[in-house]
């Protein structure tokens, strides 16, 4: 049916003849038009419009039920199962120790028996489901990140309840709540300060609590080794000590064993020993006034300490050449903190100028005539600081066997 033009359309109203019509062309318009003219066809004008009434007949037996459709991002509520799927992706994205990714169907069990738990897995599985946003509820139902917080909540409450009694605290869910209670923080906080309690006091205390297996099951050695790495992480990035060397945490773990440590393994321990000499490092030299401390024997206990600590990690990088597989992305990891631990080391001298010019003792373990070879720790060339090739090179000529590779200079 033609449509009828508007009182405010200045188109020139315009009607196709009927040759133009069957052509499917534009009709210039005009009686003849300019197409039925050039071609010498007869124009014939439009036809009446047709004013028949059209009855269709449906059949209902073919319509689609439209209740049984919906969309599949809209649900009411979801439901724990929903949520769950989402902590299991979640789990399997960590990578804090050889098999944590794939732990989700050995928690399983665990999870479903303990509420704290439970409630405590659905909360980061419903904080994945709103950082995705591949999950939508109806207007009036809460969001996943609203429900994340309920969860959490509650999940707080029943486990502070159950570490209230000695048999609670003994159970095999504690220490997997207290870490998981230290992710969510570490997810839906800004500074992450609620993460480093919960590792460094939580855990901590936990352990010191909780009787020593003999045998501890793969579960919780899982469950340590993810501990022993982010407690490292934690403490070197605030500068603190850590409970990981005390002997509450050595007799939580298996007994005597013949294998050696792994590179991922020992790498971590040697974290642990350059956060607790950077805290030391610190602490102690800002004990002393500026003016006091080029000559304090602190000082010069300090440039020992480091060189030593220093040989440790060259030693590491020695001995474990053999088991590194670059193909390992752990492994490949451990080579990583390796070379940030001596930056990180080196750093922590020219943070100073306490040791500028200074001569100094340093024990060189290639040293076969076993004397103590006197190296200068401020190394300084007109144009400033020395390259550590040029540093090699001094020490060579100065007669040293084996030429320190540690430098406290940018």
């Amino acid at each position: 049916m033609r449509r009828h033009a508007g009182p405010l359309d200045k188109r020139k109203k315009v009607t196709r003849c009927q040759s133009c019509s069957k052509r499917r062309i534009k009709c210039e318009g005009g009686f003849p038009c300019e197409y039925c003219t050039r071609t010498k066809k007869q124009c014939h004008p439009p036809g009446p419009s047709s004013r028949r009434i059209e009855f269709v007949l449906v059949n209902s037996s073919t319509r689609p039920d439209y209740q049984t459709l919906g969309s599949p991002a809209l649900i009411p509520r979801p439901d724990d199962s929903l949520y769950l799927d989402y902590f299991a992706l979640f789990v399997g994205r960590c990578q804090f120790a050889r098999g944590f990714a794939t732990l989700c169907s050995d928690l399983l069990p665990l999870i479903s028996t303990s509420r704290p738990l439970k409630d405590l897995a659905m909360a980061i599985g419903a904080l994945e489901a709103s950082r995705r946003g591949s999950l939508h509820t109806y207007r009036g139902s809460d969001s996943p990140q609203v429900a994340s917080f309920g969860f959490y909540g509650r999940s707080i409450e029943a486990f502070q309840k159950q570490i209230q009694t000695s048999q609670g605290i003994e159970r095999e869910d504690v220490l997997w709540v207290t870490l998981f209670l230290g992710i969510y923080d570490l997810m839906s906080e800004n500074f992450g300060d609620g993460w480093a309690n919960h590792m460094s006091y939580g855990i901590s205390r936990i352990l010191h609590a909780m009787k020593p297996v003999d045998d501890p099951s793969p579960l919780r050695m899982t469950l340590l080794d993810a501990f022993q790495t982010l407690e490292a992480n934690r403490a070197i990035i605030y500068g603190d000590g850590s409970s990981l060397v005390q002997k509450c945490w050595s007799s939580h773990l298996s007994g005597p064993n013949t294998q050696p440590p792994s590179t991922m393994h020992s790498i971590i321990q040697l974290m642990l020993e350059v956060s607790g000499f950077n805290q030391r490092f610190f602490e102690g030299i800002e004990s002393i006034a500026s003016d006091d401390r080029p000559l304090h024997p602190f000082i010069s206990e300090l440039a020992v300490d480091g060189c030593r600590l220093h040989e440790k990690l060259e030693s590491w990088y020695i001995e474990t050449a053999t088991q590194r597989d670059e193909s390992d992305p752990y492994s490949k990891l451990a080579l990583a903190i390796y070379h940030a631990l001596v930056l990180f080391l080196s750093g922590n001298y020219g943070y100073y100028s306490c040791w500028e010019g200074q001569r100094l003792v340093c024990i060189l373990s290639g040293n076969k005539s076993g004397k103590k070879s006197w190296v200068s720790l401020g190394v300084f060339s007109d144009k400033g600081s020395m390259s550590l090739r040029e540093y090699k090179v001094i020490c060579s000529n100065a007669g040293i066997i084996k030429t320190p590779t540690f430098h406290f200079f940018g």
